[in-house]
């Protein structure tokens, strides 16, 4: 699962799953789509710490757990895709004074509600250990005897637990002339003790590479063998525990 603060939580299909002419919408009524995914999401920030002051702060200190360890559960990527729906049409009205945007946006409203309500009576998920999400390795080529051919990269950061974080997006890298592919990895994150790389055709499965996990000072090189047949990537971190109404629940 991707922490909160990993990346903006919802996508244009998300939208369009709930709203199927929203791009319609938002390119003939000049609202900015990508802008009202961050806007509802730092708006869902500031409920957020609000709860988790509510929750864990004790008289004047601060709060003992932290937007950092908030897992993206189903609950909160849902509660993000129906405040930006919200936030696009309440702007489509003020733009237009059209009574039909004002429905969706009232609509919107109402279930964007009705979900933020949902999700802190099921609880957020908290991580005790989080893991950011792995920014983009540094793909360099070395000289080797490769056959031709495209390979994706990615790399994820793994914690003492064994959890691996939100894996960094695919780089590509050919090999028409049989160089081989040296990957040195992202700046370290808080809590990570290794990282992993996965590697695969193009428009394959991606497996991991690696046997035990590299420290960060390592670089890792595609051996002249090729990919080896290892696990397929699983983001495996899951929430520690669900935090809601001053009772933190264990998840089984």
């Amino acid at each position: 699962m991707a922490l909160f603060n990993d990346q903006v939580i919802s996508t244009m299909e998300d939208l369009r799953a709930y709203e199927s002419s929203v791009l319609e919408m938002a390119s003939s009524e000049g609202v900015d789509l990508t802008v009202k995914l961050s806007v509802a999401q730092r708006e869902m920030a500031v409920e957020i710490e609000r709860f988790l002051v509510e929750q864990s702060a004790v008289d004047s200190q601060p709060a003992t757990v932290t937007l950092d360890q908030v897992v993206v559960t189903e609950a909160l990527k849902q509660w993000h895709t129906l405040l930006t729906l919200m936030l696009s049409y309440r702007d489509a009205f003020h733009n237009q004074l059209n009574d039909r945007y004002e429905s969706k946006w009232k609509e919107y409203e109402r279930q964007a509600g009705l979900k933020s309500t949902q999700l802190f009576a099921l609880g957020l998920g908290i991580l005790n250990t989080p893991l950011a999400g792995a920014d983009l390795p540094l793909v360099e080529s070395a000289p080797g005897a490769l056959e031709t051919g495209m390979y994706a990269i990615r790399v994820v950061w793994q914690n003492v637990a064994g959890q691996q974080g939100k894996a960094s997006e695919v780089v590509q890298f050919g090999t028409t002339d049989g160089s081989v592919p040296v990957v040195t990895p992202p700046p370290v994150v808080p809590n990570a003790t290794g990282w992993n790389v996965y590697a695969g055709p193009l428009d394959g499965v991606l497996t991991r590479q690696n046997a035990a996990p590299l420290l960060a000072s390592e670089t890792w090189t595609m051996p002249a063998a090729g990919l080896v047949a290892g696990s397929a990537l699983v983001e495996s971190q899951k929430p520690d525990l669900y935090l809601r109404q001053n009772r933190a629940f264990r998840r089984g």
